[in-house]
């Protein structure tokens, strides 16, 4: 469609039926009439001094026929755009909420709210491609293991201590524990402390009690306990020190696997969005094309062209130095 800018000049029959139509035509209605964008048609309309003329522009302007018929779509529990969508007048919902409001006196359409709010619900289930409302969380939970770089099907404690001995090496329970803020003063019935608990009836849980249960029994981490010797004799000093968690070789290559497609991935879609600047340049050797369209040869021909360049100067050389002679 031409640009308003684009239309032939306003005839005189134009102009005619554009003060005709204009104060109670729909929007609909003008643009078939005239052949032209709306905005070329509130542009031309102000031009003619017919700007603020349109009909139901304010609620007192709202014939009685009108009202009624508000009142009963209300009654049938549309929303105030639909009633104005109803009228033909999809503009004028504002003042349709007016109306409905200070004119008749009807509260909102709570049957319309619900409507609507189910119909924007079912749109963002659609868009993250889930079955209900509960399934967010899982969404959630399998994106930050995916963006960190770990299995999808984790929960988010365990990537947090996956991340935590990637990065900072072996740690015992009670320093991952700080590390991701869990509790550390929650003591056992056997008087010990209750470190990196789950709930063992949750689905990724898988019936494990810790995190790092879970995660040992994935084969992501392996536990390795320390204890100290006889000491002087008199058995003090003997006794295990806390085990401590250390990645296994199987996560980290894991972990370099979900990076490495991750980047692939990236790649991929930049390349997509790039594809007419990776054309295969000179030599059939596919890249970026260099700004302005410059190539090898034109831009010093590389290593032969600095051999060539270097063939000249000794050759300019000894020319100078035969003439000396």
């Amino acid at each position: 469609m031409p640009l308003p800018h684009e239309y032939p000049r306003w005839t005189p029959e134009e102009k005619r039926l554009l003060r005709e139509l204009y104060a109670t035509a729909p929007v609909a209605e003008l643009v078939a009439r005239l052949k032209r964008p709306i905005a070329a048609i509130y542009q031309h309309a102000k031009t003619l001094g017919l700007h603020g003329t349109r009909k139901w522009r304010h609620p007192s302007e709202f014939p009685q026929e009108v009202l009624d018929q508000v009142r009963a779509l209300h009654a049938e529990g549309h929303s105030d755009a639909a009633i104005a969508r109803r009228l033909g007048r999809p503009e004028f919902r504002r003042s349709v909420s007016h109306i409905r409001k200070e004119k008749l006196g009807l509260p909102v359409n709570d049957r319309a709210l619900a409507e609507g709010r189910r119909r924007a619900i079912e749109s963002q289930r659609k868009t993250l491609g889930i079955r209900h409302g509960g399934d967010l969380r899982s969404v959630s939970f399998r994106r930050y293991a995916r963006e960190c770089g770990w299995p999808e099907d984790l929960p988010p404690r365990a990537v947090q201590i996956l991340n935590v001995l990637a990065e900072h090496g072996p740690q015992t329970k009670l320093d991952l524990a700080r590390a991701i803020g869990m509790p550390t003063d929650v003591i056992g019935s056997n008087g010990s402390l209750k470190l990196l608990h789950g709930s063992r009836g949750s689905r990724l849980m898988r019936g494990h009690g810790t995190y790092t249960g879970l995660l040992v029994a994935r084969g992501l981490v392996v536990q390795t306990h320390r204890s100290v010797g006889p000491g002087n004799g008199r058995r003090q000093g003997v006794g295990r020190l806390p085990s401590v968690f250390v990645l296994t070789p199987a996560a980290i290559t894991a972990r370099e696997t979900i990076r490495g497609s991750q980047q692939r991935g990236e790649r991929g879609r930049e390349a997509a969005v790039h594809g007419a600047d990776t054309r295969p340049g000179p030599g059939g050797h596919a890249g970026p094309r260099r700004p302005g369209g410059v190539g090898r040869a034109a831009q010093g021909g590389g290593e032969e062209g600095a051999r060539r360049a270097g063939r000249r100067g000794d050759r300019a050389e000894a020319g100078r130095a035969g003439k000396g002679r």
